[in-house]
Parts: C-alpha cells; structure tokens; sequence
C-alpha cells in the first residue's frame, strides 16, 4: 500500500508528479481503470485505499517450515456460551471481570477458547501478574501457541544464556528477569560472574532485579555489595537485606533497638518504654544503609534514624522482646511520647515482614483513630495494597457495625469499600448495602454531596457474591424518594452483578461436562 504516496501527489498536483509503474500496475491489480485522466485515477486510489489504510494491513509471510500442529486437548475447554462471556468482558468494557473470569474457569478446571488466546497473551507481555492468573487455562492449544511466536515464547522459555555476554542492557535485564522466575540460583551466579565489569548504574538495576525470587541464598552477595564505593548500589542491597528477616544486616537492625530501647516494669505486665533516638550515625550505620540526611517529618534526622532502624526489623521482634501480646505491644507504642513514629515504622516494617496478623492489627489501629489529629499522617497505603483478593471480615465487619451515621469520602471504610477488585463475604455484603441505603436516604438525592457512595454502589457490582443477585435485584423499595436520582446507578450495579452470575453459573454449570463447541 502506498496511502503516502497519494497524499503526496494530491498536495503537489498530478501536472508537477505522477504515480510510478508499479503503483500502477498495484492499482490495476485492485480494479482501477489506471487509463483513466490523472486527476479521476488519482481520486479513485483514495476512495479505495483511505479505508484499507485505516483498517487493513498486509499480512507478513512465513518462509520457514510450518510447525507441527497441536496435539488433542486432554482437558475439556470452556463451553461455547462462556467463550462468549469471555468476548464481552474483553470487548465490552468489562476488562475488570477478566481476573475473576480466569480464577473459576481455573477452578472449573477448563480451558480458554482458542479465538481468544491471542489478545491474551499479548496481554500476558505486559504483566507478569496476569501471566501467572493466564497460565494455568492456557491449555494444551494454548501451551502449543506459545511457542509458535517469537515473542510469546519469552514467557515460557529463557533467551540464549549467551546474551548475558554479547546483548544490549535490555536484553540483558529480560534475560535475568526470566532466570530469577525460573532459575533464580542460576540468575545471582551469571551476575556475579560478570560483577566486576559492570557499570555501576547497571549494579544498583540488576540487584533490583534480584527481589525477584529473593531468599537466603542471595545473602552473602548483597551483604558482599554493602562494602561498593558507590552509594546507589549499597542502598539497593540493603533495601533487599532488609527484606530478609534473618539476614545479618536485620540482626544487627536489632541489636541497635536494644541500644535505644530501655524498659520498664512496675509489677505484672505494667511496663513503662523509654525510647532514645540514635544522637550519631557510625559508619556501620551507613554499611547498613542508613540515610544520615533523610528528616523525619516531625522529629528531625534523629527520629528518623530510628525510623529506619525500627522499619528494617520484623515485628514479630517485639512481642518476644517485650513480652507482651501483639495487640498490648500497639497500645504500648501508641501511648509514647514517639508514638507516631514508633506505630508508623510498624506499618512500614509489616510491608517489610509481611505478617496477617500485624496487618489487620494495624488497620484496624487506622480505622479507629480516623479523624484523630495526633493520627492524621499515619499512612498505612503498603498495607492496603497487600489486603487479600477478599476483604477481611475480621477487619471490616466490626467497623462497620458500629457506623450508623454518613461517612465521608475519606473515612478509611468509605477507601476499603470502594477498592478493586477486592470481594465481600455475604455477610459484608447484606451489611454494606444495608448501610449503603440508610446513608444514601439519610444524604438525599445530590450527587455531588454523596459521590463516594455511588462509587461504593460501583464496586459492590464487582465485590458482592453473585449468588445474591436474586436477593437484591427488588431490595431498593426504602428509596423511593432517592430513587429517580440513583435509577441509573442502581440499574449499572444490578446488570454487572446480572452479569456475574450468569457467568459463574455457566461455568460451573458446565463443569464435569462435554465442552459443547
């Protein structure tokens, strides 16, 4: 196609430029009179050629052997009506249903339709998160496709180990990304064969990369690359260190908590804790990664020293430390003279060291203490990202119990509720809708005054387990006076959950069956 060259002769004019002889021997094969006056040749091209710009492309030819076909699928694939789900949720804006669509055909053990393999895994490039939902529904059709393309093949198979030696720095970072997913052992033993030659800007980028399958058995290597001349690769390997809780670097994080900690008991459990910030920084300090110009907001370069220190160490360390239950530990650090900083750096250590329990505790500690101004920067985002695919009961059904009243937009159960794609337990479920209406009654019908709740209402489509559809499809009978003002809102939540639920029930309807395609 040459839509360029025709642009070209249109702006210059068919009495200063002409078409060549394969362009016209090009239209001609299309069907054009190329006989014809200039001008009329010219504005018939266009005709033709403007759409197949738009919307074809020529199709690249194969000239190596044709590869064997793929063996019979031993696994039943998905049946034809959730293959037609699937292209609705790719097609229809509804992409946000495509992880819960890959979760329960995995559990149906089913396979995906082939039409839909590669749009998917192209996808699959993009996202090392998505190709690990994708990968256990390719199937056998889909195993077989991977290999066929150049590129899709990277997801199942290493590059050649030779370009570690000759690659470019992109093809160098892919290659180690893939061994430390596959090979990780085999990823720190390439780079450290070529450590001494590297740059240090490419240093402080390949030990990022090593998080990737992180363990032990990389310990002696970073703590090896704490003593570099250069800051940015001695900061990178501390920050994986500190992710190893049994690391020397985090036992020696503990040995300076003992130093800037004093406790005191008065009878029984009763304990008064003394806290210390570090006056100076040694250079052991600063092996360690600590960053002697970093300013904790409201206690200055001391307090933040301890920050650093305290955020390194697991916190299972304190109750065995102190004695005392998780909770009791909290409540202790709470009621400090430091306590900002000393609860913040347990947020930051349980990102570190992740810990189920710790993590509720804590943003539990964040929902109570909303609106309080001594709390007003404790920031606990890293823990809610790490919340599980479904929101904790323990967490969310004792707070919003004891919510009657409206909330605003940036009260903590006003964000969890409307985070996605996290699911609700049945019981959450009837209880957020049940609130839901008494808030929207109690807010009237102004849209921008209760905007978080229509983006609760949202999210409920996608968090509710469908089986409840029947349930709450004639449940808005109390907002008759708010319900012209929500119809539309209330018609989207009911047709998404609608959707839901045919799509769950296909699928296990279909389970243990002969695929019907």
């Amino acid at each position: 196609m040459f839509w360029n060259d025709l642009v070209k002769l249109a702006l210059l004019g068919t009495d200063r430029s002409q078409l060549s002889e394969a362009q016209l021997n090009e239209l001609q094969q299309l069907g054009i009179d190329t006989s014809q006056a200039a001008p009329k040749l010219l504005l018939e091209a266009a005709a033709l050629m403007a759409p197949m710009q738009k919307a074809g492309q020529a199709l690249k030819s194969w000239t190596g052997p044709l590869p064997r076909a793929a063996e019979e699928e031993e696994e039943q694939r998905c049946s034809a009506r959730s293959a037609y789900h699937l292209a609705q949720i790719i097609t229809k804006e509804k992409e946000v249903l495509l992880q819960d669509f890959l979760d329960i055909l995995h559990l149906s053990g089913r396979s995906l339709p082939p039409e839909q393999l590669p749009a998917l895994l192209e996808r699959a490039l993009q996202s090392s998160t998505f190709w690990e939902k994708l990968r256990p529904v390719l199937g056998q059709k889909g195993n077989w496709l991977i290999r066929q393309h150049p590129e899709w093949k990277r997801l199942v198979e290493l590059p050649p180990l030779k370009l570690w030696e000759e690659g470019k720095r992109e093809e160098r970072r892919l290659l180690l990304e893939s061994l430390r997913r596959q090979q990780p052992e085999k990823g720190l033993e390439i780079l450290q064969e070529t450590w001494p030659s590297e740059t240090p800007n490419d240093k402080a980028k390949f030990i990022d990369i090593l998080q990737i399958g992180l363990s032990e058995l990389d310990e002696d290597f970073l703590e090896g690359c704490l003593d570099d001349r250069r800051k940015e690769v001695r900061r990178a390997a501390a920050k994986l260190l500190r992710r190893l809780p049994e690391s020397r670097l985090v036992g020696r994080m503990k040995e300076r908590l003992h130093q800037h900690f004093t406790v005191k008991r008065k009878g029984g459990k009763k304990i008064k804790l003394e806290v210390q910030p570090p006056e100076e920084v040694d250079e052991e300090m600063k092996r360690d990664g600590i960053d002697i110009k970093l300013r904790w907001p409201r206690g200055g370069l001391k307090a933040s020293r301890l920050w650093q220190i305290m955020s390194a160490v697991p916190p299972a360390f304190w109750p065995q430390s102190l004695e005392l239950e998780e909770a009791e530990v909290l409540s202790l650090f709470a009621k400090n003279e430091w306590r900002e900083l000393l609860v913040q750096a347990l947020v930051d250590a349980t990102h570190c060291h992740p810990s189920t329990e710790w993590r509720n505790l804590l943003v539990t500690f964040w929902i109570e203490h909303y609106g309080e101004p001594r709390w007003f920067d404790l920031n606990v985002k890293s823990l809610l990202e790490e919340l599980p695919d479904q929101l904790p009961d323990e967490i969310m059904l004792p707070a919003l119990r004891k919510i009657y009243e409206d909330i605003d937009a940036e009260d903590p159960i006003s964000e969890l509720l409307q985070m996605t794609p996290k699911r609700w337990s049945k019981e959450l479920s009837l209880l957020v809708l049940k609130r839901l209406e008494g808030w929207i009654i109690e807010e009237g019908s102004g849209y921008q005054l209760n905007y978080h709740y229509r983006n609760i209402l949202k999210n409920a489509a996608l968090a509710i387990p469908p089986h409840l559809y029947p349930k709450l499809k004639g449940s808005w009978k109390a907002m008759e006076r708010q319900y012209r003002a929500w119809e539309q809102d209330i018609f989207d939540f009911l047709a998404m959950l609608s959707f839901r639920q045919r799509m769950y029930e296909e699928i296990e309807r279909s389970e243990g069956t002969e695929s019907t395609e």
